[in-house]
């Protein structure tokens, strides 16, 4: 099972949706009109915040890895070039499935 990170967190403040990062930082998104609507947006910002954080945490040890490995074959902007040509297609292939 995936345990995302706590931070950043959506919370919401009368109908203020506002975002907390984790050193107490706060940033306002915007006004919803309600508390309700804020509280869906809320909850929508926090799951998305929480899994692009945990994506990009993740996807950045293991490439870092990759990377790593293959410095001692070639030169670095040539591997930057071909494992940006691999993420692409890794991209563009698996939202063509969905």
């Amino acid at each position: 099972m995936v345990v995302l990170p706590q931070y950043p967190k959506a919370i919401v403040r009368d109908d203020l949706v506002v975002i907390v990062y984790e050193d107490g930082k706060t940033y306002v998104w915007g006004s919803e009109g309600t508390p309700e609507k804020a509280m869906h947006v809320a909850e929508m910002m926090d799951v998305e915040m929480k899994l692009l954080a945990y994506i990009q945490e993740t996807a950045d040890t293991f490439l870092s890895g990759i990377f790593d490995s293959v410095t001692s074959i070639a030169d670095d902007k040539v591997i930057a070039a071909l494992m940006d040509d691999v993420l692409c297609n890794w991209v563009r292939n698996r939202v063509e499935r969905v």
